[in-house]
């Protein structure tokens, strides 16, 4: 007796066989897909460690060059002929000033077949947090208060500081004196333990130095807003520094940035202040007499505090593999330069893995003929 529905059995097990191939096939692409992932993630890993290597050594070749040049030019100071700078004395077929100088640019360099840039900024060209109070606490307390109007009103500089916004600048610039002071008093509008010890997560005031510029955000009255800034203006971690340490009060116009202008100078925007700076390169003592006076008209008498100085702390970005974007890598460091007090250079702290910031090498004007072929 013939069975029934024979053909159509037949259908059914087409339609396994095609489903089971189809199924086969796709945990294949998906393996593959997989594998050649694993496969990309390895070489990225390869290239970005590579590169993590290469700004590493690039950042000990400027801080070596920017040592033996301080040993082979102890008195080559701000007031140094550049001429002389630019000379080569030693006969090495080089100028005795190295490339890698304190000057807020990026330079390129070379090592084995990679390109790094190194970029050293001096922190003493930014508002210094932790000036010796004895002699310089009615100024800075001034010059404070005056930075840190700027800074909270933003880029609105046509319209006054109303009471609440008043009372918020008072609370910052109290609070960052009473930060400072070895006392446990607040001032009018400060802040000391008594305050800091009843916040959901307690903790007591300094009373001393700031370690660091991101103690900042544990004042009284300072916002995410405030310390990083937005938009047109700065925030406070462009602008103040840790450093140096208890020394009198100065503002660094060899080293001053436009976000630091920026805060001393509110009339000007940041892309004016960039213009504003990049008069130190045709003559720099024309640029700190124009900065003195601007300070100056700001908060009376602190112009005289404005001098041209050799950096004492710089902080140093170093950032490699140039020739392939996807893969750089970066790091940081605020380091105190060879001088009077060190003969090599002592890092203070280390940011390892360094974000890229915006304004890279492949932003600037950098790896010129003359450079390339020193560091070549």
């Amino acid at each position: 007796m013939r069975r029934v529905g024979r053909h159509g059995e037949r259908g059914v097990v087409l339609l396994l066989v095609l489903w089971v191939f189809m199924t086969l096939g796709v945990l294949a692409l998906d393996f593959s897909s997989y594998m050649r992932d694993d496969a990309m993630a390895a070489a990225n890993l390869a290239d970005e460690t590579r590169a993590y290597y290469v700004a590493l050594a690039g950042m000990n070749r400027a801080l070596y060059e920017n040592t033996r040049d301080h040993q082979k030019n102890p008195g080559g100071g701000a007031d140094a002929d550049p001429d002389e700078l630019e000379a080569d004395q030693d006969g090495d077929g080089k100028p005795d000033r190295t490339a890698y100088r304190a000057d807020g640019e990026w330079h390129e360099g070379q090592f084995g077949q990679e390109r790094f840039a190194v970029r050293m900024v001096g922190e003493d060209g930014k508002i210094p947090l932790n000036v010796e109070l004895l002699d310089d606490q009615g100024e800075y307390a001034a010059l404070l208060r005056f930075v840190v109007t700027n800074l909270v009103r933003g880029g609105n500089q046509t319209t006054g500081v109303d009471t609440d916004t008043d009372s918020q600048i008072s609370t910052i610039v109290d609070s960052i004196l009473d930060w400072r002071d070895c006392d446990d008093e607040a001032k009018l509008n400060g802040a000391e333990t008594a305050y800091y010890a009843g916040l959901p997560r307690p903790y007591t005031a300094k009373n001393g130095f700031f370690s660091s510029v991101d103690e900042l955000m544990r004042i009284k009255g300072v916002t995410p807003d405030i310390f990083y800034g937005h938009d047109d203006s700065p925030g406070f971690t462009d602008v103040f520094s840790a450093y140096p340490r208890g020394e009198a009060l100065v503002i660094n116009a060899g080293q001053v940035t436009a976000q630091v202008v920026r805060a001393l100078v509110p009339r000007l925007t940041l892309a004016e202040a960039e213009e504003y700076v990049a008069l130190r390169r045709d003559d720099p003592q024309v640029f700190k007499d124009k900065l003195a006076m601007d300070v100056d008209a700001g908060v009376p008498g602190l112009g005289a505090r404005v001098a041209i100085v050799e950096p004492k702390y710089v902080r140093v970005e170093a950032r490699a593999d140039l020739s392939h974007a996807r893969n750089q890598a970066g790091i940081a460091a605020v380091v105190e330069l060879a001088g009077a007090d060190f003969e090599e250079p002592v890092i203070h702290s280390w940011l390892d893995r360094a974000p890229l910031s915006a304004d890279g090498p492949d932003k600037a004007d950098v790896g010129t003929s003359a450079t390339k072929a020193d560091h070549s």
